[in-house]
């Protein structure tokens, strides 16, 4: 996983508090299985960045243009009265 908004220094701090000397054991496999889930989790979010980012810009652009024709009939409707 590349090096974004600190994920593998997270990951590392994550590992470095279950290290063997300091648990006195090897991880568990729960342990083992939550990073991975972890680590799948945020590849998937970062595959799907760019997706996210258009999705949302198209959501803002539309929620805008709705504002703005609802601010518009309001003033409309106020102007005949």
């Amino acid at each position: 996983m590349r090096d974004y908004l600190g994920i593998p220094m997270a990951r590392e701090k994550w590992l470095s508090y279950r290290e063997k000397p300091l648990l006195g054991r090897s991880l568990s496999i729960e342990e083992v299985r939550y990073i991975t889930e972890t680590a799948r989790r945020l590849a998937a979010l970062l595959s799907l960045q760019a997706a996210l980012d258009e999705n949302y810009q198209t959501i803002t652009q539309s929620t805008a243009s709705c504002n703005r024709e609802e601010t518009k009939s309001t003033e409309d409707k106020r102007n005949k009265e």
